[in-house]
């Protein structure tokens, strides 16, 4: 039934967007605290486990793709949904190397922010479906 390109978008759509991109800045803050940009509440704890490059880089795409995408849904572009699907492999990639093989252990942060990134690819995915997104 909606399947028309050019539908109206629910009037939740944006305001979801808006949160998924304050989520996604405030994991760019500690990203950023992450490598030194920023210091504060959003640098790591000490004695912070020195992640591997590609992690790092996992950890960077992760989070300035979903901030992109979100901004993307926000705009209601269809371009955000390779993006967040991205976003969603390098977060899988980081958050799976904090929790098997760094040794601390399964995280719920992560796992908030898995299904928050899983979210993201399903509103993209929907939206491209129902003609939301141009």
């Amino acid at each position: 039934m909606n399947n028309i390109i050019g539908a109206r978008p629910p009037a939740w759509l944006r305001g979801l967007a808006l949160v998924a991109l304050l989520w996604n800045l405030i994991g760019v803050a500690f990203y950023l605290g992450e490598v030194g940009v920023l210091g504060g509440p959003f640098a790591p704890p000490e004695p912070a486990t020195e992640m591997p490059g590609w992690v790092t880089a996992a950890y960077a795409i992760g989070v300035f793709g979903g901030a992109l995408g979100a901004l993307g849904l926000l705009l209601l572009k269809r371009w955000e949904g390779p993006v967040v699907w991205a976003s969603l492999i390098a977060l899988v990639l980081d958050w799976g190397w904090v929790m098997f093989a760094s040794g601390h252990g399964i995280q719920p942060l992560g796992i908030v922010v898995l299904v928050v990134a899983a979210g993201l690819v399903w509103l993209a995915s929907t939206g491209a479906k129902r003609g939301w997104l141009s």
